[in-house]
């Protein structure tokens, strides 16, 4: 029986992530091209990840992972440093109507999440731990209670990305007697 697991990097490399645009173009009339923007809830990462220095057996292991995951098997990554928000960050505005919030990301842990309203008039912030419930997949917020209009719905947690190799693959180096660097990009897969 096989199982997911999560890769993790061991010391951090550097990583830079890239918020992908997801469009499609829908339509032309009188020689203008119509294009639909936002075609999911929120964007996809593209995180290009640079790692070093490694030793030939972890140069073979990350080649193996590459070669068993190659066209389009996803996998979970831990997100390095964008696998946890520690900050209180805004994920949309009250209005006395909408209880559904989705958060940035998807495959939150569930033990990870932190919500908070805040409001601007009174400038108080209000810690929620019960009023509300997650579904970690869509990463997606769904309270009881309504939150009032103009209040800032808020939260903090942490997350996983589900990724697959982008086509360009991994790129490996030899830059000293077997010492290696590794160059490889991961593109966030949409919801499954």
């Amino acid at each position: 029986m096989s199982y997911t697991r999560t890769l993790t990097f061991t010391p951090g490399p550097s990583i830079k992530r890239e918020a992908l645009t997801l469009t499609a173009i829908v339509g032309e009339q009188a020689g203008l091209v119509h294009a639909s923007f936002s075609l999911t809830q929120r964007p996809l990462y593209r995180f290009s990840i640079d790692i070093g220095p490694l030793i030939k057996s972890e140069v073979e292991c990350l080649s193996a992972l590459h070669a068993y995951h190659q066209g389009n098997k996803s996998f979970f990554w831990d997100g390095g440093p964008y696998g946890t928000i520690d900050n209180y960050n805004l994920v949309g505005e009250g209005d006395s109507i909408r209880k559904d919030f989705f958060l940035p990301n998807r495959y939150v842990t569930a033990g990870s999440i932190a919500v908070a309203t805040y409001s601007p008039v009174t400038q108080e912030t209000s810690l929620w731990s019960t009023a509300y419930s997650l579904n970690p997949n869509p990463g997606l917020l769904v309270f009881a209670t309504i939150p009032a209009s103009g209040h800032d719905v808020m939260a903090k947690w942490a997350c996983r990305y589900r990724v697959f190799f982008s086509p360009e693959g991994i790129k490996l180096e030899k830059v000293a007697l077997d010492l290696y660097q590794a160059q490889l990009m991961l593109v966030e897969a949409p919801l499954m």
